[in-house]
């Protein structure tokens, strides 16, 4: 089974999840949540994938809300 991380983000104003960057590698997806969470100047070089910690959000109702990185999450690829 082949599996593609996505940098996912939750709205603090709906609660909407939005995808951003991928990686098939685990490795990848591993540091990403690892750096996020203790020290982002430690990302690896050349990796590919760094994923910011908020993103804006186009809510259904109008509103733009902050999103905040929740995680990188595997679908089947």
């Amino acid at each position: 089974m082949n599996v593609i991380y996505n940098a996912a983000y939750k709205c603090r104003i709906c609660g909407g999840v939005l995808i951003d960057q991928q990686t098939a590698n685990a490795d990848i997806a591993r540091d990403c949540v690892f750096h996020q969470n203790f020290d982002a100047s430690l990302w690896p070089h050349n990796s590919g994938v760094k994923p910011p910690f908020y993103a804006s959000h186009g809510c259904d109702d109008g509103s733009i809300g902050l999103a905040d990185f929740i995680g990188m999450g595997a679908t089947e690829a």
